[in-house]
């Protein structure tokens, strides 16, 4: 790129205090059992969950559906 700026928006080693940050490590086979089983273990009153692609997104979305939970599905192809 050409004249590139970096725009800084906050400390970039602080989190917010009201977003609790959570990483588990999965195979990638398992990935959307473990996203249903760690939904269903810590019980969150509001979660995002976040995906590769829009397919993925379509499918863990119908997935979760399925098993109960009142999910929304966001993607860039949204208007």
């Amino acid at each position: 790129q050409k004249d590139a700026l970096r725009v800084a928006v906050g400390a970039s080693t602080t989190q917010h205090s009201d977003i609790e940050y959570r990483a588990s490590l999965v195979a990638p086979h398992e990935i959307e059992r473990a996203v249903v089983n760690i939904l269903r273990l810590e019980e969150p009153r509001i979660a995002m969950v976040f995906c590769a692609t829009r397919a993925s997104v379509n499918r863990l979305h119908a997935n979760l559906m399925e098993r109960g939970f009142s999910a929304v599905a966001l993607s860039g192809e949204l208007s």
